[in-house]
């Protein structure tokens, strides 16, 4: 017999003795369970037992064999036989125990007296099994390893090895699969146990007319239990890795700026003022919007308001009563589909709202949570927006029917990818849940059409006309103290102040242009400019973005434009991932550093480097030359944005994780 033949044999007894493992482990379940669903699982790996069983072919054991008697050594020949013998005495148990639990009452009394009968050498067989595979792996497999790499011309054998491949990914996902249901026998098992003892306790409970003993917590927990399971489930499903990512993106304001929104209201740019927003948070519901250009600040604001202790007091003035619940959520055009879409919204507002009030779950998902186990199957859209419906009706209440009090914080609905609802019905989905008085949500967007006529009559601020002295205090913490700025205005004091001034005017209240300006002229300063000399390269620079934005680009060193070009077009294939989840085999993540460094390789690069592990000091160092040339080519239109915190497996950086990328405005 050749040495990969003989090596997939070995394969094969190994898979015999890990099927044989998990029908032991199974069949000391049974005993206690007795369960149409203990004998399914006994009937499925029998199933696989004997198919495994049957490869271990008698012929390679025949006297007239020679060559295969001389390939297999005397040990490998008694190891394959004792598995054969132990598995066919396996598969015959099987047989009666699937044949007999068929029955009724009399039958699963025959089942549970067998296993019982049995019980003692179960222990017995299974360390003999592990004893037999770790004999397998040491003594035999590995030598057969080796020398099918010792085999000439291997390139020959490619079919060969590929289809003891296959063998190999086989059994392991088997394996895998028989032990997932092991896991979800033993779940529904704990379930159907505990809403067993509920029945009886409630029937022997109607019998008495009163409970004859208190009810302890341990009874409770046994009780809640399937409740629990059903909640993790729903959570599971509910969850996306990217739900956050957006918020962790957004700049914190600057220091002292937005603080106005939380006092009286005053006259901005144009005579523009706003709501009080500290009265309709602390008195009224509905909607309250926030609209403002591109670049104005925004989400900077939002995610002030949505973190401020100075947001949270008034509501609770308003929800006094009742419990409250404040949800957000952030849109993010650049973003996976799901950080774009409704999907995401009603995911992550829903999945906030059982974190917060897991006893909402019954409610929200009421066909799902009769079951005594969780429904691992994906949430179809009409289940969730069911929750979202309910969360913002009038009426919903919490376990002790307290009345709650739901406000939503949502940021960017012009990101929303519309695909199956158009931005007017977006609009619509607020305004009809703001008829009940249970419910308030702040809004920010771009001032869209469709926005403009939905929210009319509703309390709202315009961002840009209101961010002047924001402007202000951002240019002078950024350029007085600069050693240059402050030697400039010894010497010239007015027109250092001049050129504060136009900086302020020019900005027409969008943040954005006054930081991309700003950093232009921090590089003139570096340069020991003077302020003639910023004053030319202020007013070089157009008031519209776009318009900036070229000029930006233009400024590049030719050099590095041929980076900047692929980077660009990578980021922007990247946010174009189809919108529509169900035809992902994948659950997009977000575009690190890493990620692009490995990306902007050429191909004969990545077919030509080793597979290893990655060190952790390469990591980095790739890392920070990738980000260099990000700053270096891209202008700051692409910017590195917050650390992927859910765990991704690419190395950390010195600040913790590695950084994702995205545009700096959309």
């Amino acid at each position: 017999m050749d040495p990969v033949s003989a090596f997939s044999l070995a394969v094969n007894v190994l898979a015999v003795v890990d099927f044989s493992k998990t029908f032991l482990e199974i069949l000391g379940q049974v005993k206690d369970a007795g369960s149409w669903s203990a004998t399914r699982d006994i009937i499925d790996i029998n199933s696989s037992l004997k198919a495994s069983t049957a490869k271990l072919t008698p012929e390679l054991f025949a006297e007239g064999n020679n060559e295969a008697a001389r390939t297999l050594s005397a040990a490998f020949k008694n190891l394959v036989k004792e598995c054969q013998t132990l598995s066919d005495e396996l598969v015959h148990l099987a047989e009666d125990l699937s044949v007999a639990s068929s029955s009724k009452l009399i039958s699963k009394v025959n089942v549970t007296t067998r296993t019982v009968w049995s019980h003692g050498k179960i222990q017995e067989k299974k360390t003999r099994l592990e004893a037999i595979r770790q004999q397998l792996l040491f003594d035999i497999v590995v030598p057969m390893a080796a020398r099918v790499g010792t085999i000439p011309n291997m390139a020959a054998m490619d079919t060969q090895t590929q289809t003891l491949l296959t063998e190999i990914k086989a059994g392991e996902d088997a394996n895998r699969a028989m032990e997932k249901r092991l896991h979800a026998f033993h779940e529904e098992y704990a379930a159907v146990q505990a809403q067993r003892h509920f029945e009886i306790v409630s029937i022997l409970n109607d019998m008495r007319g009163s409970s004859p003993w208190p009810a302890t917590s341990t009874t409770r927990e046994s009780i809640l239990k399937p409740k629990h399971l059903v909640l993790k489930t729903l959570l599971d499903c509910l969850y996306f890795r990217q739900e956050i990512d957006r918020f962790h993106d957004i700049k914190p304001a600057h220091k002292g700026t937005f603080e106005w929104i939380y006092s009286e209201p005053r006259l901005g740019a144009s005579g523009a003022t706003w709501t009080n927003f500290h009265d309709w948070l602390q008195n009224d519901s509905g909607i309250y919007w926030i609209s403002g250009k591109a670049g104005s600040g925004k989400s900077t604001l939002m995610k002030l308001v949505g973190t401020d202790e100075r947001t949270r007091q008034p509501l609770l003035h308003w929800g006094a009563g009742s419990r409250l619940l404040i949800l957000s959520f952030y849109f993010w055009n650049a973003g996976t589909p799901l950080q774009k879409s409704l999907e995401g919204l009603l995911r992550s507002i829903v999945s906030q709202a059982l974190k917060e009030c897991p006893e909402l779950a019954g409610k929200l998902f009421p066909d799902r949570f009769q079951r005594c186990v969780g429904d691992t199957r994906s949430l179809t859209m009409q289940e969730l927006e069911r929750p979202f419906a309910c969360l913002t009706a009038p009426g919903l209440a919490d376990a002790s029917h307290t009345p709650i009090k739901l406000v939503l914080l949502i940021d960017g609905l012009d990101e929303f990818a519309a695909g199956s609802m158009s931005l007017t019905e977006l609009a619509e989905l607020f305004t009809t849940a703001a008829r009940s008085a249970c419910f308030k949500a702040v809004l920010s967007s771009r001032p869209e059409n469709a926005f403009e006529e939905a929210f009319i009559s509703c309390p709202r601020l315009r961002l840009h006309f209101l961010t002047r002295d924001d402007v202000v205090k951002y240019v002078n913490e950024k350029l007085n103290h600069h050693p240059r700025m402050v030697q400039l205005t010894l010497q010239a004091p007015k027109k250092t102040q001049a050129l504060i001034d136009e900086i302020v005017e020019a900005a027409q209240g969008v943040i954005l242009w006054v930081r991309l300006v700003v950093r232009s002229l921090l590089e003139g300063l570096q340069n020991h400019d003077e302020i003639g000399t910023l004053t030319e390269r202020l007013r070089e620079l157009p008031t519209g973005l776009e318009d900036l934005f070229r000029i930006m680009l233009e400024k590049v060193p030719r050099r590095y434009r041929g980076s900047m070009s692929k980077i660009f077009q990578l980021l922007r294939s990247y946010s174009e991932i189809p919108s529509t989840t169900e035809l992902l085999l994948f659950t997009p993540t977000p575009l690190t550093s890493l990620g692009l460094k490995f990306a902007l390789l050429h191909t004969k690069e990545v077919l030509q480097a080793d597979i290893r592990q990655f060190p952790v000091q390469t990591a980095l160092e790739e890392i920070r030359s990738v980000e260099a040339l990000i700053k270096i080519s891209c202008s700051g239109l692409i910017e590195l944005g917050a650390p992927d915190g859910d765990g991704h497996s690419d190395p950390p950086t010195e600040s913790g994780t590695q950084k994702s990328i995205s545009y700096t405005v959309q």
